[in-house]
């Protein structure tokens, strides 16, 4: 099952890649962004001009959070069929993609709409590094709700409508409320997918008249607090408004029927556009670029022939040697990545996450565990933001004594990505283990509140009643740098056998569509990658988004709660998968 994705660049000493050689890239910086795009640069120039004066302004409202602790490298492609090779789904513009040392957003040229495209994204951004994961309608209102954000001489107007919206939903079938509250936005469901636009429309209307109508807008930043401290939405509802959740959409109905839309305008104090010097890239720099965002999406096939390519090009860079070192990691060749992630800290590679993932490495067989802590030490220096170098130096600290030093650690990685249950679970242990008892009961709450998986949320409500009542057994980190076994994937609760028939991705997830050996058909989502393992085949293979030839599998899963698919599919949490 080889990827249909290849190399894309013509490199330099007659290496070729099937790219044309047409294609020119340049990057363009700004503070806290990269944007790197193979458009025409006045084009360029114009939306990153505009993108950096509407973040400045949306970051001075009130409530809104910092901008990244990392760097955003922003990918704008100007050909559908190349943006093809990277997009989730045939219907993505733009996604967004956390990683360590940078996040990334990638769209592709949309003309008109290529602006609200790019501020969608940035909001979850900025949602995913500032607050617990918000029910999917809220997440996607938001994000299109500020997706409008423009600026009007010293005011920034938010709220503009939307039209393709609100023609959908003058004639269109709502969801239901309790269909909005639940709805996942998925593709991989044919019944789903034809209630996903009504999904956005209704998202965006219900965050609009939320924050701006009347009767809703002085108490919807409580209504807000409420969801985002971990309150189901009908009770978060009831408690702000005083009104039942299924009254909302009622509301919402009389809302969108009267057509009035209020507009804000708020004063600001938006720099003046200025021009952002322009670098153009030589064809190995866009190349690496490129791979480091194929590796990013979970992809090596086509960075394998790529770095191998530059690799023969005689130009061995601290880049290159780290790229190499990644695809080795992906293909399971540990040894190979170990000499390549070893050379390119020998070159003096600037990566943070190159002096990482060789720690990691080094971690396995624990007998360097002095010169594994100093890596880790150095990737922070590099990037004081490496949430999961953070995390890993508190629990070395924590199982060298060093109890506040461990909790200075794991603050540092639940402020870069709040929604990593484990990161709370230990700062909540290590807090009762210091006798912060009424901080440990905190962090032991926002542990429960990030939990995604049944495992997850039973391990935090562990936590949360051992520190309120003391004497009970929980389950604590083992010596060493390692994730304890407990926050490792657990063994599926079902399992399957049947045939792989599509791979359906959205950004930092997928679902995996399997045909069962009975006819019947299996959905399973899976939100962390690293956590899927993938057993019975010799070969690493690369899994593409899309359809796949029917391969034959066996899986093992955690059913879902019943939700608004079709009841023709299971649901589920993909928990191995086995080539047979």
């Amino acid at each position: 099952m080889k990827s249909a994705v290849h190399g894309a660049f013509a490199l330099l000493l007659g290496l070729v890649i099937d790219l044309p050689t047409t294609a020119q890239w340049v990057r363009a910086r700004s503070p806290g962004f990269e944007f790197y795009t193979d458009v025409d640069v006045q084009t360029a120039l114009q939306l990153a001009g505009q993108f950096q004066r509407v973040c400045v302004a949306f970051h001075q409202l009130g409530g809104v959070p910092n901008p990244s602790p990392v760097p955003v490298r922003i990918f704008l492609f100007s050909s559908e069929r190349e943006f093809a090779r990277y997009r989730p789904t045939p219907k993505t513009r733009g996604f967004f993609q956390s990683g360590p040392d940078r996040d990334y957003i990638v769209l592709v040229d949309s003309g008109a709409e290529t602006l609200r495209v790019l501020l969608h994204e940035y909001v979850h951004l900025v949602l995913h590094r500032s607050l617990p994961r918000l029910p999917a309608w809220l997440e996607e209102g938001l994000a299109e709700f500020y997706s409008t954000l423009r600026l009007d001489g010293d005011q920034l107007v938010v709220g503009i409508p939307l039209s393709q919206h609100l023609s959908l939903l003058a004639k269109g079938s709502w969801l239901s409320d309790e269909e909005l509250r639940t709805f996942r936005p998925v593709t991989a469901d044919a019944a789903v997918q034809t209630r996903l636009d009504m999904f956005y429309a209704q998202s965006w209307a219900l965050v609009h008249m939320l924050l701006t109508a009347p009767a809703y807008r002085h108490a919807s930043s409580r209504f807000l607090e409420r969801v985002a401290i971990g309150r189901p939405t009908p009770e978060a509802f009831l408690e702000t408004f005083g009104k039942p959740w299924n009254e909302a959409l009622r509301d919402l109905s009389r809302y969108v029927r009267h057509g009035s839309f209020p507009v804000l305008r708020v004063p600001c104090q938006a720099p003046p556009l200025q021009r952002l010097p322009v670098e153009p890239l030589t064809l190995q720099e866009s190349a690496l670029a490129l791979v480091d965002l194929q590796l990013k999406l979970g992809r090596w096939e086509w960075p394998e022939s790529t770095v191998n390519a530059l690799a023969r090009s005689s130009r061995y860079t601290a880049e290159v040697e780290y790229a190499r070192g990644l695809v080795a990691l992906a293909r399971g060749q540990k040894d190979r990545a170990r000499m390549h992630f070893e050379r390119a800290i020998q070159l003096g590679i600037p990566n943070a996450s190159a002096y990482f993932e060789y720690a990691m490495l080094l971690s396995e067989d624990g007998t360097q565990p002095r010169r594994v802590r100093e890596l880790l030490e150095r990737a922070i220096a590099l990037n004081p933001a490496h949430a999961d170098a953070h995390f890993l130096l508190g629990l070395a600290a924590e199982r060298d004594g060093q109890l506040a030093e461990a909790i200075e650690h794991y603050q540092r990685a639940t402020r870069v990505l709040p929604r990593r249950t484990h990161f709370w679970h230990a700062l909540a242990l290590a807090y009762q283990k210091q006798g912060q008892r009424e901080l440990a009961a905190h962090a032991a709450q926002r542990a429960l509140m990030t939990a995604e998986t049944e495992q997850e949320k039973a391990m935090a409500a562990s936590v949360l009643r051992w520190i309120e009542q003391p004497g009970q057994t929980v389950t604590r980190p083992r010596e060493g740098i390692h994730i304890p076994d407990a926050w490792r994937p657990p063994r599926g609760e079902r399992t399957a056998e049947g045939f792989l028939e599509y791979i359906s991705c959205e950004g930092e997830r997928a679902w995996f569509r399997v045909r069962g050996v009975g006819g019947n058909t299996l959905l399973l989502l899976v939100e962390r990658p690293d956590r899927v393992q993938i057993r019975g085949e010799a070969e690493p293979l690369s899994l593409a988004c899309g359809h796949q030839p029917s391969v034959p599998v066996r899986v093992e899963f955690t059913p879902l709660q019943a939700g608004t698919a079709s009841e023709s599919a299971a649901r589920g949490y993909l928990v191995a998968l086995e080539f047979r």
